[in-house]
């Protein structure tokens, strides 16, 4: 094995031959030819923005996980197994789980009967216009700074792969989401994002199982974890949490009733990225097995994140030092490392899958919310229902140029979960 522990601070190239590139050539063919497909079925609004209410459990169940693998669950948990440890299970067990099955089994009935196209617009109905502007106006510009994350996700591996200056990188992969979500709404996305999940498991696996070999499994990775900088806390998720003395320095109350409960459940019932998916569902019953159906696989997924971030820290010994590779780039390092030619293609598609899914959630939640919350209930309703098409896809635009100022600000952040506590508080804690 090459000296990984003497990685030096360079711009992270992976070595890619032609059938890689055929791979990853495939999957963008396959993703605009879903666009193409999905945007024969558009003719009303309500098909552009919620697939027409037709779709069954298992597609949006599977997108609303795909959804939420976006830049923050896979290079964030990464970074954030390789910067805290296995502590990090708690945004995924604690912040996560529980929120979604409430999700399912109490909100989505509430939301679905309403006929809302989304969740500002439920907020007008439950109390008022002011607090439904309010929300789809804090929302809108949440998204569009968190797609900022994925693009830039984006953007790091066509750089790895190509060598392109960040600029190129992030225009092309501004480019290629934009394409897929006008053309389809949606269904494109949703369509996308359910073939997304395969390919980001598929991509990941290899990353799982050729690094616990490396390190001699799970007891010879637990030794070195020891033996770094996060020490024998770094392999615990409750221990010395009545203080503050552990990777995460979080004591077990906030870990609770803050993670647990406040940040939780307030993100999941009323995330409209997620939510979006479930009013696509074709009856109520299946609206409220959307969440739920995300939820079992949101159990599994710290193997696929926090796994590969502990790798990444005991056979990088510069992982997140200054003058080192920064904690985001732990999965890209592991490929490069461990990945043969054509299996270095299958994950490299399965990462910019899970980026495109993460930003075509942001773009698609966005253009709804703009042209119903805030341009139609706001500004000005008197058109017809054709019209609000063209304006989500000039709104979907939009979104995209914005998202592409925001992935340069998040550039300035080693750690892209650092960036989001920053811009979105609420949002913090998940992936």
């Amino acid at each position: 094995m090459p000296d990984a522990q003497l990685l030096a601070a360079q711009d992270l190239r992976l070595d890619v031959n032609v059938l890689d590139y055929v791979i990853l050539a495939l999957y963008f063919l396959v993703v605009l030819g879903i666009g193409f497909a999905a945007k024969r079925a558009v003719r009303t609004s309500l098909d552009f923005f919620l697939s027409g209410r037709a779709l069954p459990a298992w597609i949006t169940g599977l997108a609303f996980m795909s959804a939420n693998l976006g830049a923050t669950e896979i290079l964030g948990m990464a970074a954030n197994g390789a910067q805290y440890g296995v502590m990090t299970v708690h945004y995924y067990w604690l912040g996560a789980v529980p929120a979604m099955v409430f999700l399912g089994i109490v909100m989505m009935p509430f939301y679905y009967r309403s006929k809302v196209h989304s969740v500002p617009e439920f907020m007008r109905r439950r109390f008022n216009g002011a607090t439904q502007l309010f929300n789809a106006s804090t929302f809108a510009l949440a998204q569009i700074l968190i797609s900022g994350i994925n693009l830039y996700a984006l953007a790091l591996v066509m750089d790895a792969l190509l060598g392109w200056p960040l600029w190129l990188s992030i225009l092309v992969s501004a480019a290629i989401v934009l394409a897929y979500i006008t053309l389809g709404g949606l269904s494109s996305a949703i369509y996308n994002e359910v073939m997304q999940f395969f390919v980001i498991v598929a991509g990941l696996v290899p990353i799982v199982i050729i690094g616990l070999t490396r390190v001699g499994g799970f007891s010879g990775l637990g030794e070195k974890v020891k033996q770094s900088v996060l020490g024998e806390g770094g392999l615990h998720t409750w221990a010395h949490t009545a203080g503050t003395d552990n990777p995460l320095q979080a004591n077990w109350i906030g870990l609770v009733l803050g993670l647990g409960f406040v940040l939780s459940f307030g993100y999941w019932t009323t995330n409209f990225a997620e939510v979006q998916r479930a009013l696509s569902a074709r009856n109520t019953n299946a609206a409220r097995l959307t969440p739920i159906v995300a939820a079992y696989p949101k159990l599994v997924i710290p193997i696929v994140t926090v796994i590969p971030g502990l790798v990444a820290l005991v056979l990088f010994g510069d992982l997140g030092k200054d003058g080192g590779p920064t904690y985001n780039e732990a999965i890209p390092l592991l490929m490069d490392e461990f990945l043969p030619y054509g299996v270095l293609g299958i994950a490299v598609t399965g990462l910019l899958a899970s980026f495109m899914a993460g930003m075509a959630a942001n773009i698609s939640g966005f253009n709804t919310v703009f042209t119903y919350d805030i341009w139609k209930s706001h500004i000005n309703g008197d058109h017809p229902d054709e019209w609000y098409v063209r304006l989500g896809r000039i709104a979907t635009i939009g979104g995209v140029i914005g998202g592409i100022g925001a992935a340069f600000i998040a550039a300035g952040f080693s750690n892209i979960m650092n960036y989001l506590k920053n811009i979105a508080p609420r949002n913090s804690s998940f992936a």
